[in-house]
């Protein structure tokens, strides 16, 4: 991640773009240990609206495509007036109506069952659905799990100084009862910082028009919602009972939530990560199919979102289109911003590469997104007794050149040493899971599951399992020839540091 190339003069104001936060209980412990109480509905909904909607999709391409163009520089697009709805439509009329003309003939194909089922209630603590809701947060899109960590950015509020900084994406969650009511940020598992006002202006390096903040809000929403609509619920808000330490059961509800963080340019310092080099990648022809592939599933999931929760008969052809706009606008954003054709066939710093990767894999699944962070675990190894411990999954990328070999912790972005020991292959483990001891199970048969997991939940992460010819450079020397491959491992620390 490289510094922003300017800095612009502070902005007096600066609390002017800055809303107050909502200030929740301030026992933050009472309210991570919070018990809920879910139940899900008695009937599902089914809708075949994924098998229809191809001319929906190439309909979309195409209106995505005119977006696109006009956010390039020679577009002649004003720097000042951001992409809404309502100030695109003039521009991309033809095309929407397009759209709604292929939504309009596969109508009649819809069809939409409901099936009941018993209805079930489960338990889990609000620090461990926080994970959970951060898992799906993540793994929606490369460009929120980012913006969660927090990137360069730009913001300006109507014709004032444009002031640098890191804009970062707050996933708040909001609980509300009869007595009591707090709001979390997921991330840091703190009260939730001041937000930015919805009107102030953002813009990304190398992007040429600006966004607004609510724009922003609601396109990261739409790529969630096509993303994981498992979190569609939690967004609309759950009716839940809650028990919190000391208090009695109450009924309420709970609301995921987004809000943006801004951090001025002189609170950053030291915040950007070393950089280990360069990296072209020579196998294009793999690239190019797997982000051909990648762009085609990002439209398919957003007008399949579109279809399943967007009436065109109860909302009107109006509101129909604007959504279809903020949709497609969604999609541009995405796919500037996460495309692996984009991303992935031009130079790239070896540390964005490792960052990417890093997304990949924690979207593999949740077991495997909370080993990579380390869980609860008892290991009998070879020669020794039982010890209690931290267990991780240990991805390693490995770059090898005649000149250059490396090996980065994709999820520390730390230097690998061989000194650091991995567990053994025929040491014995019980994972520990919501304080519930699992069965014994051998290092060498849960490490093989996790390769195979991987190998088959993402092509890109099968395609660097293998390993990937490519090319290296360090600061202004010479491209040099090498393979790149991710490394999969399980590492062992016990709690007595031994």
């Amino acid at each position: 991640m490289s510094e922003p190339e300017s800095t612009v003069v502070s902005l007096a104001p600066v609390d002017d773009v800055i809303e107050s936060a909502y200030s929740p209980s301030s026992d933050l412990t009472a309210v991570s240990d919070t018990l809920i109480k879910l139940t899900d509905e008695g009937v599902v909904h089914q809708s075949n609206a994924a098998a229809v909607c191809a001319p929906v999709c190439e309909a979309m391409r195409r209106l995505a495509e005119m977006i696109a163009k006009l956010r390039q520089p020679e577009s002649g697009w004003s720097s000042q007036l951001p992409h809404t709805p309502d100030n695109l439509f003039l521009y991309v009329i033809e095309e929407a109506y397009e759209v709604l003309d292929a939504t309009q003939a596969v109508i009649p194909q819809l069809t939409q069952e409901t099936i009941e089922k018993e209805t079930d209630s489960h338990y889990l603590l609000v620090e461990d659905l926080g994970f959970k809701l951060l898992w799906y947060v993540a793994k929606s899109s490369y460009r929120l799990m980012q913006l969660m960590g927090g990137i360069p950015a730009t913001v300006s509020q109507a014709n004032s100084e444009w002031q640098s900084g890191m804009l970062r994406l707050v996933a708040v969650l909001e609980a509300q009862t009869a007595e009591t009511q707090w709001s979390l940020d997921l991330t840091t598992h703190q009260v939730p910082p001041a937000s930015v006002q919805a009107s102030v202006l953002v813009q990304f390096a190398g992007e040429a028009v600006p966004h607004t903040v609510e724009s922003l809000r609601q396109e990261f929403i739409y790529q969630l919602l096509a993303a994981t609509p498992e979190v569609r619920e939690s967004i609309a808000g759950m009716k839940v009972q809650l028990l919190q330490p000391g208090k009695s059961w109450q009924k309420g509800t709970l609301k995921l939530k987004f809000d943006f963080e801004f951090i001025p340019d002189a609170e950053v310092e030291g915040y950007f990560s070393e950089d280990f080099g360069q990296v072209k990648l020579n196998d294009t022809v793999a690239i190019a199919d797997l982000a051909r592939h990648w762009l085609w599933q990002q439209f398919h999931n957003m007008v399949t979102q579109l279809l399943e929760t967007s009436s065109l008969e109860a909302v009107g052809e109006k509101a129909y289109l604007s959504t279809t706009i903020s949709q497609a606008s969604a999609i541009v954003t995405c796919c500037v911003s996460e495309s692996p054709y984009f991303a992935f066939l031009n130079a790239n710093s070896l540390e964005a590469w490792r960052s990417r990767l890093l997304w990949h894999l924690t979207g593999v699944s949740y077991p495997v997104m909370r080993l990579l962070g380390g869980v609860k675990a008892y290991v009998l190894q070879p020669n020794a007794s039982w010890e209690v411990g931290t267990l991780r999954l240990v991805a390693v990328l490995q770059v090898k050149t005649l000149q250059t070999k490396l090996q980065l912790d994709l999820a520390t972005g730390d230097t690998r040493y061989p000194t650091q020991a991995s567990l053994k292959p025929d040491a014995a483990i019980q994972l520990v899971e919501d304080d519930i001891v699992q069965e014994p199970e051998c290092a060498d048969n849960l490490i093989t599951q996790f390769w195979a997991e991987v190998r088959s939940t993402s092509p890109l992460l099968k395609l660097f399992l293998e390993g990937i010819q490519l090319e290296l450079q360090h600061s202004e020397k010479s491209w040099l020839p090498g393979l790149m491959r991710l490394h999969l491992d399980l590492e062992f620390l016990s709690d007595t540091g031994e």
